[in-house]
């Protein structure tokens, strides 16, 4: 009897130990094929758009850096399997570590029935639903007025947070963008003492010469011909004029004008300072620079100790330019420090407006060296954005009048709700029309229609007196992107608002809550509740195309480009 029990109990070992065997086989089996499947899609993926398969970069706090710069996940395989082995000479259990490892590969995304549009959804986001990266655009006017459900806004409002926490005075971690080479000239500023700048003396490289004369602009140039001693120009479709250097847009609105003009390259370019206040505008501040980097020589920002209420209020973007936000761009950031308020601004609210947007033209002229007369000296809202094509053309050109403005297309919350009323705004001059017709006030500038139907039309010695405006309802010259934040930094700028404007929104403790802004989100509806605005798939912006970061890294601006309210 005892012999019968041990021989049993010895074939049902044996019997469990070949099952065994065979689960390892099979587990063994499907981790390779699993293994060799992601390595093949963190190839492709890493060739051919690292964004793609990369994690909500928001979540920084819990990712590595790889993972903060756009690295697939997947990438990461290899590693853990090396660790996984390297464990199972520890003593532990094998089947229960490799089914572990493939479950956790399946959870990651990366097991070998993961389709390929799957490629465009973020990996792991365990605060809020997977959201698009923005292939396509999928929509449903009807989903628009649906409720959220009971734990949507719970769930909205803490993803919304990873969000707020990036850019935000409490987060003191070094920034590392991706493509944001470069020395942190601002880790160690000081308020107390300023720097000045002196603006560069470039030549004019944008354009071929023959016999030391410009002829053809290179980038509205699609060939030259040699005819003799001399070059003609073949213009590009986007582009006209003797030297191609003129953007159709920027004909066309010459072509509205009372009179005509002599358009002609300069063997000199001008420099370009673009001037701005700040609020919170991180995101949208990011894209304007890498969007018109390359033409502007200067970025002079005013950011106050007080909000245009007159409340005390951080100083976000120097905290976040200590961090190393756009380091790359550090040595033609100008930070401008005013920590005074107006008598009667906080009454009238105009009044406070006015003396922020004067301080911008003394602080360049006090701490810019170098200036020169027909410099241009620009002044747009952080959130108003010209394509920088048109500023190369002012910058490299003669003969147009001064003021000039843009024509803007229009987006509300995000770049997926099209406001039908483009933005229109004046706000570009020389050094020489600043100080003789503005008279140093920059803020005037803003008001230029008011300021030129004052003056006669006629010629004066660097110009003429006529408002230009590039651009039109079907063909814009750039973007607006009114409140473009998350619904708590949406309140925080309705609270510190200027006293002025009226409706004052932030006056409504009602439409101050994380629930109403959000569906304003869903909706596509304005604070008044009757403004409706019209959906929109940023694939189809045209004045987006030449922001090819945007692009590359969607993660960091995925809930500017996609509506995070929208129904899934």
């Amino acid at each position: 009897m005892g012999i019968h029990r041990v021989i049993v109990r010895n074939k049902v070992e044996m019997a469990a130990a070949v099952v065994i065997c065979a689960e390892i086989i099979f587990i063994v089996t499907l981790l390779l094929r699993t293994t060799s499947t992601s390595l093949s899609m963190s190839l492709k993926v890493h060739g051919n758009d690292r964004n793609k398969a990369s994690l909500s970069t928001y979540h920084v706090n819990s990712l590595n850096k790889n993972t903060e710069l756009g690295t697939p996940k997947s990438m990461s395989t290899n590693a853990s399997l090396t660790s996984s082995f390297t464990a199972l000479g520890n003593g532990t259990n094998v089947v229960s570590l490799l089914r572990h490892y493939v479950n956790s590969t399946k959870t990651k995304g990366i097991s070998k029935s993961m389709s390929s549009a799957g490629l465009d959804r973020t990996l792991d986001n365990r605060l809020y639903p997977y959201r698009d990266s923005g292939t396509y655009c999928d929509w449903n006017d009807s989903n628009r007025w649906a409720p959220f459900k009971s734990q949507d806004l719970h769930l909205l409002s803490h993803w919304y947070s990873s969000i707020d926490n990036f850019f935000s005075i409490n987060n003191t971690q070094p920034l590392n963008l991706p493509e944001d080479d470069g020395p942190n000239l601002y880790k160690n500023y000081d308020l107390n003492r300023p720097w000045n700048f002196t603006l560069p003396d470039l030549g004019n490289e944008d354009f071929t010469y023959l016999n030391g004369k410009l002829k053809c602009f290179k980038p509205g140039t699609s060939k030259e011909l040699n005819e003799g001693s001399d070059v003609t120009c073949v213009c590009s479709s986007s582009y006209a004029g003797k030297h191609c250097s003129v953007p159709q847009i920027v004909r066309t609105a010459l072509s509205k004008l009372s009179r005509s003009y002599i358009i002609t390259p300069r063997e000199k370019p001008r420099r370009i300072i673009l001037v701005m206040t700040f609020n919170m505008e991180h995101h949208v501040l990011m894209l304007k620079i890498l969007q018109v980097h390359s033409a502007v020589d200067l970025f002079v920002i005013l950011e106050s100790n007080y909000t245009g209420h007159g409340d005390p209020r951080p100083l976000r973007l120097l905290h976040n330019l200590r961090r190393g936000y756009m380091k790359r761009f550090h040595h033609k950031i100008m930070h401008v420090y005013l920590d005074t308020f107006p008598a009667g601004g906080r009454a009238n609210g105009w009044i406070a407006e006015t003396y922020i947007r004067e301080q911008l033209a003394p602080a360049v002229e006090k701490r810019v060296s170098g200036l020169r007369k027909d410099d241009l000296f620009i002044f747009l809202d952080t959130d108003e954005t010209p394509s920088v094509n048109l500023l190369h053309f002012l910058k490299l050109h003669n003969g147009y009048p001064f003021p000039v403005g843009f024509v803007l297309q229009n987006f509300i919350y995000g770049f997926f709700w099209l406001n039908k009323n483009s933005k229109t705004v004046i706000g570009v001059t020389t050094i020489q029309m600043l100080r003789d017709i503005y008279k140093g006030n920059s803020d005037a500038i803003r008001g230029s229609k008011g300021v030129i139907q004052q003056l006669q039309k006629g010629s004066h010695p660097w110009g003429m007196f006529e408002t230009w405006l590039i651009g039109s309802s079907d063909n814009y010259a750039g973007w607006h992107a009114s409140w473009f934040s998350s619904p708590r930094e949406v309140i925080t700028k309705l609270t510190s608002a200027i006293n002025a404007d009226f409706p004052r929104w932030g006056d409504y403790p009602e439409k101050c809550t994380f629930d109403y802004v959000a569906t304003l989100f869903r909706k596509g509806e304005y604070f008044d509740g009757k403004k409706q605005f019209i959906p929109i798939c940023f694939n189809d912006i045209h004045v987006l195309q030449d922001i090819s970061y945007l692009f590359k890294y969607k993660g960091y601006f995925t809930f500017m480009l996609q509506n995070p309210t929208a129904v899934q």
